[in-house]
């Protein structure tokens, strides 16, 4: 499964890549712990192998070393956690509209405005998450139907209350004293 989602991840960064260009292309890739870039090596030598015109340069950056590296010469390829996120977008270009068109990129990805962080005052977004990384709940709408309980589920707040009514306490013998 890791396998998949590091090729796929690659895959994907290499959208904006024109394959027909000749040109010799090093894209520059920065992560704070090299294990990561050692995965991502044999995808990116396979991708070369393919396109022999793009090279890979796979460094490892100290994360406290990012914001005043980015304020250079930034790579072309990055990682950080979310975490750090409003501290790289003001360091970050936008996606060109013109190779990710906003409105296109919202019909094609799911929960485009929430994950992909779109500035709201210029509608570009900065990044490509490599997954969304929110907790997701499932619960049994039949069960909730069979306890009387129809619940149209929008938010946390719904589910919370969805969930108080349908929740029963159940005391031991050593509460009820037998």
């Amino acid at each position: 499964m890791a396998r998949r989602f590091l090729a796929t991840l690659l895959m994907f960064l290499f959208v904006s890549i024109p394959l027909y260009a000749q040109e010799e292309i090093t894209l520059v890739v920065w992560d704070w712990q090299g294990f990561r870039n050692d995965q991502l090596r044999p995808y990116a030598e396979e991708y070369s192998r393919l396109n022999p015109h793009i090279k890979f340069e796979f460094q490892v950056v100290a994360l406290a070393q990012y914001p005043d590296k980015l304020a250079g010469v930034a790579p072309d390829i990055l990682h950080f956690h979310n975490k750090y996120t409003s501290q790289f977008v003001p360091l970050l270009e936008p996606f060109p509209e013109d190779l990710f068109p906003i409105d296109e990129m919202r019909c094609d990805y799911i929960a485009f405005d929430e994950a992909y962080l779109i500035n709201e005052d210029d509608d570009h977004f900065y990044f490509l998450p490599a997954g969304i990384m929110t907790g997701v709940i499932f619960y049994n709408k039949n069960l909730w139907i069979e306890g009387g309980v129809e619940p149209e589920i929008q938010t946390w707040e719904d589910l919370r209350l969805a969930g108080r009514t349908e929740t029963t306490r159940v005391t031991s013998s050593s509460e009820t004293g037998a």
